[in-house]
């Protein structure tokens, strides 16, 4: 086709492949951009909703209120001064406890014993009130005391002391208790006369055995090995073994605060009969096991 003045129109010039290109990063550009602005758009809103949901409802209160730890509920041990602890009672054979708290008859030892490695205070429950000093020795033994109740960071263990069957509980986490485990039990049976020892709930040993008189009977209940006493000059027995329970009769006797001990004697028609003032006669080679095999704070039962 031609103009009026008879020359052909003049074409558009065509558009090379470099401005192809150009245009083309153009767009991208624009679609990168308009991406990255609903993204942030998107992170502020998010962040926004979040502050406003771990604010207090307080309009005072701008503080941030994390999720409670889930051992919040665990109590912790109450702090003891020099003075309390000085007024404390101890926990020994010699001592009385009248705040401890008092064993149950389904509060059975586990077989998990506690050891304090120096003085450590006893409360009557977890994160209450302190109830004793516990010592880390007895006569001329270490202490080990048999769990028989746990919660979170807590043991509640048999005591020595009077009352009989008093307990008391101790902070685990504390460095200066030490956990170990006994497999054996002692098993006193006073209407049979006889004395079952096991380990891990079998059949160790069994004896005949004497009891306490009618007059004096042998204390019954859980209690545990408090010590081994090697009597330099024996009278009756070269070994006693001090058990964390006492005499209903007697709070003296002899020497002692009435502690009721495992020993033999040197008359064999005391097994199998109630004529002690409360202890537990036993074979000496009955004596000679329990020595050599049974650790201190080993569970007894006296039925």
């Amino acid at each position: 086709m031609r103009s009026e003045d008879g020359q052909a129109p003049a074409a558009s010039p065509p558009q090379s492949d470099a401005q192809h290109s150009h245009n083309n990063d153009t767009r991208s550009r624009w679609w990168y951009l308009l991406a990255v602005c609903v993204a942030v758009l998107a992170i502020i809103t998010l962040t926004s909703w979040t502050l406003h949901t771990s604010v207090t409802t307080s309009p005072n209160d701008t503080t941030l209120h994390p999720a409670p730890m889930q051992d919040a509920t665990i109590p912790a041990p109450m702090e003891v001064s020099e003075h309390q602890r000085a007024e404390l009672p101890r926990a020994t054979t010699f001592d009385t406890i009248t705040t401890a708290a008092a064993g149950t008859p389904s509060a059975k030892p586990t077989g998990t014993v506690i050891h304090p490695d120096r003085d450590t205070i006893g409360y009557a429950t977890p994160g209450g009130g302190p109830n004793t000093v516990i010592p880390p020795g007895q006569f001329s033994s270490p202490t080990w005391l048999p769990v028989i109740d746990t919660q979170p960071e807590w043991v509640r263990v048999l005591l020595p002391t009077r009352p009989n069957n008093s307990s008391a509980w101790l902070y685990q986490p504390d460095p200066h208790l030490h956990e170990a485990h006994s497999p054996y039990r002692i098993t006193v049976d006073r209407a049979r006369f006889t004395m079952q020892l096991t380990r891990d709930q079998h059949p160790a040993g069994r004896w005949r055995i004497g009891v306490g008189k009618p007059s004096s009977p042998t204390p019954s209940g859980w209690t545990f090995i408090l010590a081994d006493v090697r009597e330099t000059h024996p009278r009756f027995s070269r070994l006693i073994l001090p058990l964390g329970t006492h005499s209903n009769v007697y709070t003296h006797y002899s020497d002692g605060p009435g502690t009721v001990g495992i020993h033999t004697w040197p008359n064999a028609h005391v097994y199998a009969a109630s004529t002690s003032d409360g202890c537990i006669r036993i074979p000496p080679d009955a004596l000679n096991q329990l020595a050599t095999q049974i650790p201190i704070g080993t569970p007894v039962l006296i039925k």
